[in-house]
């Protein structure tokens, strides 16, 4: 996701209440960087499971004022071994973008949010999940690259 897609579905869901936003495959940061900059954002969460990826967004975190830096926590690590729920008392909006993920996959991240997450957490998801976990609240068209847009889940827990 670019982030003109981002400004567009963070704009979107402002009429729920979240203060911490959660990017799963959050890559080289720059959906966390760019969310950390939001007045409203307390916390900001990058989950990546590669390295070099991983590394690139310490960087550009550590690029950052103080105040935007505090607010994100990024970790290197597999979404299954990762605990979540030092944020269970957050109102989270967690971004999945899914594509490359296989059905079982993007299905059992939706388990392990359910579990260790309050209810109420909105999910975006680029692909519909298949296992009845969350409600879906509507489908919306985000802009991409190369004037292409993409269409997106939103879930509530």
């Amino acid at each position: 996701m670019e982030i003109k897609g981002i400004d567009t579905l963070y704009n979107h869901l402002k009429q729920y209440d979240f203060n911490c936003f959660m990017d799963l495959g959050s890559g080289k940061g720059a959906l966390c960087i760019h969310m950390a900059k939001q007045p409203a954002i307390e916390n900001v969460v990058g989950i990546e499971l590669v390295d070099d990826r991983h590394e690139e967004a310490v960087q550009l975190r550590d690029s950052l004022s103080e105040n935007d830096a505090r607010k994100i926590d990024l970790i290197l690590g597999d979404i299954f071994k990762v605990s979540l729920k030092k944020y269970k008392s957050k109102n989270i909006f967690i971004w999945i973008s899914s594509l490359c993920f296989p059905q079982d996959v993007i299905n059992n991240i939706f388990k392990k949010l359910k579990r260790e997450l309050k209810p109420g957490t909105i999910i975006c998801s680029s692909k519909t999940v298949t296992n009845n976990i969350g409600t879906i609240i509507e489908t919306i068209t985000l802009p991409q690259s190369w004037n292409q847009t993409h269409q997106a889940t939103i879930y509530k827990l």
